[in-house]
């Protein structure tokens, strides 16, 4: 049988596929390892996964902040942000062409991005079927970042728009982003399909955990401002004034950083919150192994609850901010505990309640671990993409 070659998009950053610290990247490197099948060649951004892609790595040193020359401090940040968002359609053309000059594709899977419609433009001259992975409404994620909306919203919006009419079938994680695209764009119902973005690099199994003494509270991930950590930093030191013995590991890195190494410098209770910075491999998962607790101490209403996956697999209990996208997945005091958008007294009142009640800590990472190997693995996530792309 001859293999179909399959052409994964990710326009916004190509590089970020080679960077194991991008949570995006590493999932688009995940699935495209698991499409790489007896029917798919698989391509990310005309890159075969088989040659070029082993050579993805990553400094793991802290991100630094560029040097700010005297003429940029001068220039309005609204200017600066319309210049990086045309310099990112142009890259984005630029990759749409290179691709575009060399096409031999069966078929176009692209994970949406910021300003992307390089799926829609090639799908329709090379008459090529289209399928669309919905991570995040672009327009809404870059007021959240910024503060405002961006000054080409109108063309952002229409190369979303135009992506997904455009496409053969849409996957999205939960059916509250499903009626949100509808909603917006006037899509086809039944264009859609729901299913997971696990990223299997990040699932360690692990079996038979002990509790420690005292328990370990732990978030890890990127630090965003969407993410919380300070709320989490906050209920962690109240929860030690109260006299409880606890510990916290805060593993990662990103924007807020270097604001919430700050945050735990000045607490007197510092020497029990560790931040190792970003860890992978089997550094990573001896980290795992000693975190009884994950915590989710923030996310946006559309967010796909990922992290919860690599929690649940890695036998930890979980407390995470309540949202459609999570409770669409999860069983709330069965399998999880959840907590209102940034509310801190209630995320402590969970992190009390699981030290308080170590029966509740046991059933809920059993159940929880349980779930999460039992529904989710690569054979099933090659069943489903093969069923629809097919």
């Amino acid at each position: 049988m001859v293999k179909k070659k399959l052409l994964i998009l990710y326009a916004k950053n190509p590089q970020e596929v080679f960077n194991p610290q991008s949570a995006l990247g590493s999932y688009i490197y995940c699935l495209a390892n698991i499409l790489h099948s007896d029917v798919y060649d698989v391509y990310i951004n005309g890159i075969s996964v088989m040659s070029d892609f082993s050579s993805r790595n990553v400094s793991k040193s802290n991100p630094t902040k560029s040097k700010r020359t005297s003429v940029k401090r001068f220039i309005p940040e609204s200017i600066k942000a319309l210049i990086k968002d045309l310099k990112l359609l142009f890259n984005i053309s630029k990759l749409k062409n290179k691709i575009d000059a060399d096409f031999s594709y069966d078929v176009i899977l692209e994970m949406s991005s910021y300003g992307s419609n390089i799926g829609f433009k090639l799908s329709k001259k090379h008459n090529v079927p289209l399928y669309s992975i919905f991570d995040s409404p672009a327009v809404e994620e870059y007021e959240y970042f910024h503060g405002s909306s961006s000054l080409l919203s109108f063309i952002i919006n229409n190369r979303e728009k135009e992506s997904l009419k455009n496409s053969i079938k849409i996957v999205v994680y939960a059916p509250n982003i499903k009626e949100f695209l509808i909603n917006r764009y006037q899509l086809n119902t039944a264009n859609f399909y729901i299913h997971q973005n696990v990223d299997f690099l990040r699932f360690d199994v692990i079996e038979n955990k002990q509790i420690n003494h005292p328990i370990v509270f732990g978030f890890i991930g990127s630090f965003l401002k969407w993410h919380r950590v300070d709320i989490l930093v906050e209920a962690f030191v109240k929860l030690r004034k109260m006299g409880y013995e606890a510990k916290l590991y805060l593993l990662g890195y990103g924007l807020e950083f270097e604001a919430i190494k700050n945050q735990v410098g000045q607490s007197a209770f510092k020497e029990d919150i560790l931040m190792p910075g970003f860890v992978d491999g089997e550094d990573l998962k001896n980290y795992k192994r000693k975190i009884d607790v994950g915590i989710l101490s923030g996310t946006t209403w559309y967010c796909a609850p990922n992290k919860l996956f690599e929690y649940g697999a890695a036998n930890m209990a979980v407390i995470a901010q309540k949202t459609d996208t999570i409770l669409h997945i999860y069983n709330v005091d069965n399998d999880i505990l959840v907590f209102d958008e940034n509310n801190m007294e209630q995320l402590l009142v969970c992190m009390k309640q699981l030290l308080d009640d170590r029966a509740l800590l046991m059933s809920l990472k059993s159940n929880l671990h349980q779930k999460i190997i039992s529904e989710y693995s690569k054979k099933n996530t090659l069943k489903f993409y093969k069923s629809i792309l097919d």
